[in-house]
């Protein structure tokens, strides 16, 4: 077969990690011969050069080089949608291909491995616990990858987020041949490529931990550590005793897990896990400290990331909003401005998903851009008795571009978040 000579466009952690696969295949098969990144003066600066020892180049390099025949493709590991849209239709314009990895050895279903226990229907609808015998564990770029002694990748861990990355589950191939660390007994992996997230750890994974100790598992969990998920965990009653965090493994060391237990949904798995989110809010409310303050009725909710909220504090001060940065509090302290308030005006972000926590009568206000509306907490809201959801989306101007960055700041009319914040008052009561 003759060798396929590859270009890598995007040399963050994510193109590093699909670096460091190709470094496994078999010689002859794929060579990376160049990367490119657009902070390759940066990484120049630092020092950090390609494995290969070659410099990280300007993407502006990129048709000269195909020209000189330096490549036959670009392979794009670029994580932002927007910009690799943009890569993309530059290279379709320039005429360079763009690989395919669909060539690859995919993933196998859950049916293909060994088990020490036949699939298990939980008594919550929708949820299956799979039962794997000798599975191993690798991490690239915060992504956890479980496979067998072959080096098989198991898909029963990967959810339609997860799939997003098709193409490095697909490129991927294990390496047994450094050191493997067991991991005796029983072990449930409890994370997924945004579980460093508030939400998708909340939405995703937090309801798995419920499920499975409400059918009686009582084995250890293996998940990324933030503080919220130690502080979630710990509030949903979790003994932390059994719990060993990802970032504690070392590096370049694969696991040998002698029973490993993976809870999984569904691919439209939300409604599945929303009344299971809605008990685990429960028990959350009531193992919260004792309060020390009073809160405010009215809340507003700031977004410190991308995708911020433009509005006048004013403005805010005007209606009565107390704004928080839920950023910097602990998460209990969220979930106590969430639960006194009557009425909260948040920015679509992780911080939305404190909206669990609402009382009945309470209003959520939650705000979007043009080029991002996804209400993901609905199916909570929904069920959340005589909690109230009002949205106020950007107005698309003459002057914009539909859909052209979902991470942009943005603002909303300011008549349509006033007849929001009206009916928000009548539906809590507020004068």
């Amino acid at each position: 077969m003759e060798e396929k000579k590859l270009a890598l466009w995007g040399y963050g952690s994510y193109g590093r990690s699909l670096e460091k696969i190709f470094a496994r295949k078999p010689d002859g098969e794929y060579r990376i011969t160049a990367v490119f990144d657009q902070r390759f003066q940066a990484l120049t600066q630092e020092g950090i050069t390609a494995r290969n020892g070659s410099l990280v180049q300007d993407p502006a390099q990129i048709a000269a080089m195909f020209q000189q025949g330096l490549f036959d493709a670009v392979l794009l590991a670029i994580y932002d949608s927007t910009q690799k849209k943009k890569a993309s239709s530059l290279l379709r314009d320039m005429g360079i291909p763009i690989w395919d990895t669909r060539d690859m050895t995919p993933m196998q279903p859950a049916s293909y491995f060994k088990t020490f226990k036949a699939p298990l229907r939980l008594s919550q609808e929708g949820y299956v616990q799979y039962c794997f015998q000798d599975q191993y564990l690798e991490i690239l770029n915060t992504w956890p990858f479980v496979f067998d002694g072959e080096g098989t990748l198991n898909g029963a861990y990967w959810h339609r987020y997860q799939r997003r990355f098709d193409y490095i589950t697909q490129l991927y191939c294990a390496d047994l041949s450094g050191p493997v660390e067991e991991l005796p007994g029983e072990w449930c992996l409890l994370s997924g490529v945004f579980g460093k997230n508030y939400w998708h750890f909340t939405f995703e994974l937090l309801d798995r931990f419920v499920v499975l100790e409400e059918n009686g598992y009582r084995g250890n969990y293996l998940l990324w550590h933030t503080d919220f998920a130690e502080e979630l965990l710990q509030l949903a009653g979790a003994d932390l005793s059994r719990v060993k965090w990802l970032d504690d493994l070392r590096p370049d060391t694969v696991y040998h897990f002698e029973k490993l237990v993976l809870a999984a949904l569904p691919d439209d798995s939300y409604a599945y896990a929303a009344p299971v989110l809605l008990r685990a809010a429960e028990t959350i409310k009531q193992n919260l400290p004792p309060i020390t303050h009073d809160y405010p009725e009215m809340l507003y909710v700031q977004r410190i990331g991308t995708r911020k909220l433009i509005i006048d504090p004013d403005i805010l001060a005007s209606y009565g909003f107390h704004t928080i940065i839920p950023d910097q509090l602990p998460v209990a302290e969220q979930i106590r401005y969430f639960r006194h308030a009557k009425i909260v005006l948040s920015p679509h972000g992780a911080n939305s998903t404190n909206s669990l926590y609402m009382e009945p009568g309470s209003v959520m206000i939650e705000t979007f851009p043009n080029s991002y509306i996804n209400p993901c907490c609905l199916t909570t809201l929904e069920l959340q008795k005589d909690v109230y959801y009002l949205q106020v989306t950007q107005r698309l101007e003459p002057t914009m571009k539909a859909g052209a960055d979902q991470y942009a700041d943005y603002s909303v009319s300011a008549r349509l978040l006033d007849l929001a914040v009206r009916a928000a008052k009548k539906l809590a009561g507020i004068d």
